[in-house]
């Protein structure tokens, strides 16, 4: 079991975590959708709810094998014109990688719509627990295995309202994010296995658990620049 220590609150990259799972969740599902509309065009999509994140890191000495794990879940409401409205969702991220062989082993994906029971978090944003199973998709080994998930968190900080604008340009593509909402940093402890490994057994980074009031993603093309 990993527990998740407290960030500074004065950290200002820590602050913008919180938009994380909101992003991702919301991307994964326009990435996963069957129309390849977004790919010429981009996307656009609205978002409000409450979620909860955490961030673990594991060495293994013995092994050289460095585990890192994002995991995020969130009960909301993202909307993108002409699709339907997703609700509760789970995102998870494991990667493990060989530092002696400079060898990628496992960088697995996956996400899941959860029931009410599987995900809670309470208005005050002083508690949260997650308990699923959320099938991943391994790009190396080209398999897919389930994840058990229980994990819980605990608010440590005082809430910490926040709004702003972001702005990320990329070659091809540009990002433009807008949120105004409520966040505490805390604790999580719990356990991400599959079968006897527990991906969720090393050292952790941060967690999070937010509210986000109302927010707005557009992800858009923009023309390359000619090289002279």
């Amino acid at each position: 079991m990993s527990v998740v220590p407290d960030v500074r609150k004065e950290d200002g990259l820590a602050r913008r975590w919180f938009l994380a799972p909101v992003l991702t969740l919301g991307l994964v599902g326009v990435l996963a959708a069957p129309q390849p509309a977004w790919a010429t065009s981009g996307v656009h999509f609205r978002f409000t709810g409450q979620f909860a994140e955490a961030s673990l890191y594991g060495s293994d000495e013995s092994t050289c094998v460095v585990t890192e794990v994002y995991l995020a879940a969130v009960d909301g409401r993202i909307k993108q014109a002409r699709e339907p409205e997703a609700a509760s969702e789970a995102f998870v991220f494991i990667s493990q990688f060989d530092g002696c062989r400079e060898e990628l082993l496992l960088s697995a994906i996956g996400f899941a719509r959860l029931t009410e029971p599987e995900f809670t978090i309470d208005r005050r944003l002083g508690r949260a627990k997650l308990e699923a199973t959320i099938q991943v998709e391994d790009s190396v080994s080209g398999t897919s295995f389930p994840v058990m998930v229980n994990l819980s968190w605990l608010g440590t900080s005082d809430p910490d309202r926040v709004k702003d604008r972001l702005q990320v340009r990329t070659p091809g593509w540009r990002l433009k994010v807008r949120y105004d909402g409520t966040f505490r940093l805390g604790q999580a402890s719990g356990v991400i296995a599959n079968g006897d490994t527990n991906f969720a057994a090393g050292e952790a980074v941060f967690a999070n658990l937010g509210s986000v009031g109302q927010g707005e993603v557009i992800v858009a093309r923009c023309p390359e620049r000619l090289s002279r």
